[in-house]
């Protein structure tokens, strides 16, 4: 029986038509009817998933007295390359910082900006300021703290975990397997499509990747220029850093972000400034707060449209809604 004739056998056995078969591969109909007519083969990464599906191995998926097919499985047994990796304490801390440097640095300059806002908002009078910037103040410089711990937290679990550890990372046609052994023992195995890898970064030497909440660490040394696996993930790199080289998206961006943490004191100074000619209202006319909204909504609409685009501007979304929100709470509750 041949490749075809048994992936058509296996399919009427699970009463799959063949659309219903191409759906589940993410393949047409017409690409299964060629696999069992023998026309043409499925690649390794579709007999992969033909022999999940199926719920057979490999041995009884194909025949092995087809020349074709017995060099699909030669190549299915060897990988197009491999290398291994050990790890040092500075790589783990590196890679895990650099992963998430811009985000501990937004909320650490959030921390620092509602602080000074607390301080200046202990020279007033009116009570409810003072408790909203506080309660502002200590949720976020909490959130900040607990963050930090996490990623430390996280850092130290890493290098324990890559202590004494090597890991081999075998490539082949459409997926990486990643051994894990420690002291030379086996530790565990990890198959990774290529098309599931996500988050695709580079830090000097280093390139990190993500894949199923996992960071995954490369030393550039251990690949050769003319791996699949080194241009893959050169390639994907070079696909997320384009969108940032565009000068002028990059400029808007910048003036939304500062304008939208200025809005606040802006908004603050003008109110100051009306009520010079009537101290006493001075939480009334703190509703022009409220006329600085479209500042930050702009931002919000300018991230959420670039970001559709491809473009990496989710800093102008975070700093949006949390400028549009200490607006509302002091447009609207502290003016009553």
């Amino acid at each position: 029986m041949s490749l075809g004739e048994k992936i058509q056998f296996y399919r009427k056995q699970k009463n799959l038509s063949q659309e219903q078969l191409g759906e589940m591969l993410f393949a047409s109909r017409q690409t299964v009817s060629q696999w069992e007519k023998d026309q043409t083969t499925p690649t390794i990464d579709n007999l992969l998933k033909l022999k999940e599906i199926f719920g057979v191995s490999v041995d009884e998926l194909l025949s092995e007295d087809d020349q074709t097919v017995q060099k699909v499985i030669e190549d299915l047994d060897e990988p197009l390359e491999s290398f291994t990796v050990c790890y040092q304490k500075d790589d783990v801390r590196r890679a895990m910082w650099g992963a998430n440097k811009k985000r501990m640095i937004c909320m650490t300059v959030f921390t620092g900006v509602l602080l000074i806002f607390l301080l200046q908002s202990l020279t007033g009078q009116d009570p409810m300021t003072i408790g909203l910037a506080f309660g502002a103040f200590i949720f976020i410089a909490i959130m900040t703290g607990m963050n930090y711990m996490k990623l430390r937290k996280a850092i130290t679990a890493g290098e324990k975990q890559t202590l004494n550890t090597m890991f081999r990372y075998d490539i082949y046609e459409n997926h990486v397997e990643q051994t894990v052994s420690r002291n030379g023992e086996f530790v565990s195995t990890c198959t990774m499509q290529f098309t599931e890898l996500l988050h695709i970064w580079q830090y000097g030497d280093l390139i990190v990747f993500q894949y199923a909440n996992q960071l995954f660490i490369i030393h550039m040394a251990d690949l050769t220029e003319n791996s699949r696996f080194y241009w893959f993930l050169r390639s994907r790199i070079t696909e997320k850093q384009k969108p940032k080289r565009k000068g002028s998206l990059t400029a808007i961006s910048v003036i939304l972000f500062v304008l939208s943490i200025a809005s606040i004191w802006i908004a603050l100074v003008v109110a100051s400034l009306i009520s010079e000619w009537n101290p006493d209202a001075f939480f009334h006319n703190i509703r022009i707060f409220l006329c600085f909204l479209p500042i930050p909504v702009a931002s919000i609409v300018f991230g959420v449209v670039t970001q559709r685009k491809g473009y990496a501007y989710k800093k102008n979304i975070v700093v949006g809604i949390i400028m549009t929100v200490l607006l509302l709470i002091y447009g609207l509750f502290v003016a009553k």
